[in-house]
Parts: C-alpha cells; sequence; structure tokens
C-alpha cells in the first residue's frame, strides 16, 4: 500500500520528522543514534499511515535515518519515498516455512501421537523471529497429551531478511495443524469436520461454535451437493474448504494518551501514542471519550500522534492498539469526569457547556493524561471458523471463490462497521497469501525476483468471494480484554487457508477422474 516515506525538517538543532512508521519510539531512537543527537532533539510525528501489517514497525527506519542523515547534514528539508520494488527487494516478507510431520490416528481421525517439526526461514538476520507464536498457535484448539511433539527451528538463509506481517507465526502454526487434520481425514476416509470435532478440547468454546456454525451454513447438504456434483462434471470442480482456529491475543508495553477539554466552546482534543493504520483506532477512541464524557462525537477531535505527548509508546501491533489506547483513553476521561463530579452536583442541572465554563473559572485542570501497560487487561483468545467453496475451471486452473462463511467470537464489539471491516480485510489477505502471493528468489544470490505488481499478485477486486458472510457470535462477553470487546485485526487471516483445502479437494477429485496418483 503506502511505502515507506519520512519527511525532515531540521529545527533548532534537531530534526521534526514525519514518518510512515507503527513504532514511533523506536524510529525516535534510531534516529537519534544515527545522528548522535539526544532523543528530545528528534520529533517523530504521524497522522495516520496507509497501511502496515507489521511492515511499518521496524523496517520504516531504514528509510527514516536515510532521509534524517541527509536532512541534518544538508540543513534542509528531505523527502524520502522508497519505491516498492526497493521495498520488496530489501526488506523481506513474511517467513517461508516447511513442515516435517508423523501423525498416529484412530480410526475416527481422533490423533493418538503427533511428532511435528516446523521450520522458518529467517534470511539473513533471525530479528523478528515468529517462531514462539507458530508453535504455540499450532495447538490450535485440539486436544495435546503426552504423545504429543512439537518443535521450531530458525533457519538462516541467503535472502532478505524477513519481517513481521499480520499475525506473524500465527498463520503457520495454525495452518500446519488444519493441513494436519486434513491429511487425517484423506487418509481414515472420514469428514474433515468430524476429525476436527474428534480432536476439540473437552469444554472447549469451539464445542459449541462448530455445530451450530455447521449447521446454519448447511454443511453436510453443501458438501454432498458438490461431491455429486464432481462425479457429474469432469472439466468443473468444487470443493468445501474448513478451517478453525483459536487465536491468542496478549497485551504488551505502554500507550499513553492525553485528553484536553477547551473551556470556550467545550470541545475535545485526545492526543495518543497509538497509530492510526486504517483499522478504526480514532473512531473507536472517538466513541470511548463521548460515551465516558457524555457528549456527542462531534465534539471530540483525535490529534496526530507524535513522540512529546506519546512519549516512550509501544508498536501498534497484535491486533491490540485500540483497545491499549481506548483503556488509556478512559482513564484520562475518568479522571476529568472525577474532577468535574462535584461541580456537577453543586450545578445540577447544568449543561455541558455551562459545566466546563464553570469549570475554566474555578481554575480547575481541564487536561489529563494516562496510560495502558501490560498488566492492566488479561490476555484472552479469539476464536473463529471459516467455510469457503470454490470453483475450479480444470482446463485453464482459473478459480472462483462462489461462497465464504465466517464466524468469529468478537466479544461485545465496539464499534460493529469497524470490526467487521477488519475481519473482510483480515480474511482476504489470508486468501492471497494461500493463493497468489508466491515469492521467489535467485538461488545463488539469495534475491528477491517478486519485486513488483507484474510478478507478485496480491488479491485484486475478482479474487475475493462472490459472497460473503461474516457473523460475529452474538451473546459472547468477553471477562477479559476491553469493554468485554475482542480484537479482530489479524485473527480472521488464519482462516484464509480454508481456501487451500477447497482447492486441494477440487483437484483430487480431477485426479480422480484422471486416475493419476493421490
Amino acid at each position: 500500500m503506502e511505502p515507506h516515506t519520512t519527511v525532515v525538517l531540521p529545527f533548532e538543532g534537531g530534526v521534526q520528522m514525519y514518518v510512515a512508521t507503527q513504532w514511533m519510539d523506536l524510529t525516535q531512537d534510531v534516529v537519534a543514534k544515527a545522528l548522535n543527537l539526544r532523543s528530545n532533539e528528534v520529533q517523530v510525528k504521524t497522522r495516520r499511515i496507509g497501511g502496515g501489517y507489521g511492515g511499518k514497525a521496524t523496517r520504516c527506519n531504514l528509510a527514516a535515518a536515510a532521509a534524517a542523515v541527509a536532512a541534518h547534514k544538508l540543513n534542509r528539508p528531505v523527502r524520502f519515498v522508497q519505491s516498492l520494488e526497493s521495498i520488496m527487494t530489501t526488506t523481506g516478507k513474511r517467513w517461508s516455512c516447511h513442515c516435517d510431520y508423523d501423525f498416529y490416528a484412530q480410526a475416527n481421525g481422533k490423533i493418538a501421537g503427533l511428532n511435528c517439526r516446523l521450520y522458518e526461514d529467517a534470511g539473513y538476520l533471525t530479528s523478528e523471529s515468529p517462531m514462539g507464536h507458530a508453535v504455540l498457535l499450532s495447538k490450535n484448539c485440539y486436544e495435546f497429551g503426552d504423545n504429543y511433539k512439537l518443535d521450531g527451528f530458525i533457519v538462516v538463509s541467503d535472502s532478505p531478511s524477513n519481517t513481521a506481517c499480520r499475525a506473524p507465526g500465527s498463520v503457520e502454526g495454525i495452518a500446519v495443524i488444519e493441513n494436519i487434520i486434513e491429511h487425517i481425514a484423506f487418509a481414515t476416509g472420514n469428514d474433515p469436520a468430524d476429525v476436527r470435532y474428534a480432536n476439540i478440547l473437552p469444554a472447549h468454546k469451539m464445542g459449541e461454535m462448530m455445530p451450530r456454525f455447521l449447521e446454519n451454513n448447511s454443511y453436510r447438504e453443501r458438501r454432498a451437493e458438490i461431491i455429486a456434483h464432481n462425479k457429474e462434471h469432469r472439466w468443473h470442480k468444487r470443493g468445501l474448504g474448513l478451517a478453525i482456529m483459536e487465536y491468542q491475543i496478549g497485551y504488551f508495553g505502554q500507550f499513553p494518551a492525553t485528553v484536553s477539554i477547551y473551556h470556550s466552546d467545550g470541545t475535545v482534543v485526545v492526543a495518543h501514542g497509538g497509530i492510526e493504520m486504517g483499522q478504526g483506532m480514532n473512531t473507536k477512541i472517538a466513541q470511548i471519550v463521548a460515551h465516558t464524557l457524555g457528549i456527542a462525537m462531534e465534539q471530540v477531535r483525535i490529534e496526530a500522534s507524535e513522540t512529546i505527548n506519546g512519549a516512550n509508546s509501544m508498536v501498534t501491533g497484535g491486533a491490540v492498539g485500540s483497545e491499549s489506547v481506548c483503556f488509556a483513553v478512559r482513564k484520562a476521561c475518568e479522571t476529568l469526569n472525577s474532577r468535574l463530579e462535584p461541580l456537577k452536583m453543586e450545578l445540577k442541572p447544568a449543561d455541558w457547556q455551562q459545566l466546563i465554563n464553570e469549570a475554566y473559572n474555578r481554575k480547575i485542570n481541564l487536561i489529563a493524561s494516562d496510560q495502558c501497560k501490560q498488566g492492566d487487561m488479561e490476555p484472552y483468545s479469539v476464536c473463529g471458523l471459516g467455510l469457503i467453496e470454490v470453483e475450479l475451471d480444470v482446463l485453464t486452473g482459473n478459480y472462483l471463490i462462489n461462497r465464504a462463511d465466517i464466524l468469529e467470537d468478537t466479544g461485545e464489539c465496539l464499534n460493529p462497521h469497524v470490526d467487521i471491516g477488519q475481519i473482510e480485510g483480515a480474511f482476504s489477505m489470508g486468501l492471497g497469501y494461500w493463493t497468489s502471493e508466491q515469492i521467489y528468489v535467485d538461488p545463488k544470490s539469495g534475491e528477491c525476483l517478486t519485486n513488483r505488481t507484474w510478478n507478485y499478485k496480491p488479491p485484486g477486486a475478482k479474487d475475493i468471494p462472490i459472497d460473503m458472510r461474516i457473523e460475529m457470535l452474538p451473546k459472547s462477553s468477553n471477562k477479559a480484554g476491553f469493554m468485554r470487546s475482542k480484537a479482530t485485526g489479524e485473527p480472521a487471516i488464519c482462516l484464509g487457508v480454508a481456501v487451500a483445502f477447497a482447492l486441494q479437494q477440487a483437484l483430487q477429485s480431477a485426479r480422480d477422474d484422471a486416475a493419476l496418483p493421490k
């Protein structure tokens, strides 16, 4: 989407920077060290960025540091936009993986033993390794006993250093176990849904969600129709792929926020350390301010993020940035409410403008700052299911995703419109990962050969499902997290692997017709 972009303005012995970054604190630190300046001489400001997905957490600093050196040396403004080809060639992408496994399963598909060895390509540096996430989430929501072994290995290779991307490690870990489940279903002749259900942890939430999801989306009937269709059609095959997930959400670092009320008209401005990158963070923040202070959303403005009011803020990522900043903002609003409460009781009835005017006259502080830090909210998990129906033209290889059904446990949504958009976007990104976004490197030099849209293909408008149905699990309150809600930015990408299973089914039917090896 937006490339790595930086504008640097020299000022009074330091530099002011506008950077497309997910982590202002790190950018400030990197540039200060590169220029041999103090941190308070480097100011970073970011109103919003056009997409991040982890790629602007650290690798944006290559462009930021280069622009800062030029601006500081020449004492003139510098704008640097790194080209797409340069970004793709130098900064790497999601870690590529290889998995070896052996399983022992009962006739009903219940796993009796599993030995899984997952290898991830780091490139020439092992920084930002997602291996821990991959191994953790490869357990998914299945019952693992003493006869299970999951090992992860980091491989260093002569290729660009790979970086974090939406749900790093989680996509691969869940894909590994889901692929094993598909293999077991094929080997034992069982329905993939039945094999999944046979291995779910006892009393797990997925045990309730899965039967409901399959029934509501007519899984059995549609699967029977697809089998019948494939028997009657040789050159057009269909497949129905299923994937389930339990995605672990955890909090990290700290996120500051400042809420200020202007006495002249009672409007509110918010400054915080998070980064708005299309995930609806600022929309949710405005909602929280309006709800907590009891005012209209139109009276709330969210200012650009910067390293003064947003000093020491952690990277916005892991799908928890919105929740963390909302938590900090609510604490600041509650502080303001506590200051205004005695005045409310004295003046009642009084409207908001009268209250703020009197508070200003009595010299009550109308500015409050607070933060959300690791430990303020408890971690939790997000459960979801994806069902994808595809139709494959055997002669050309073209395929259509006729329908996609997704059920995700989102708790009590802060904003259903934002959350549905996040689920749709994450899921579509997963479709691209499993169907069209293939990476090729030169076997001798390690250079990335797929560095532009001529040879690297993200999903387009005609690649998304024709019929896409998103459902958020009703009546599902989250005891952890922020205001009983759950994160939606990352989990649904893990369900995109269902498209691979659907295409495998269609291809296998074609192989059966041609009597080719299975």
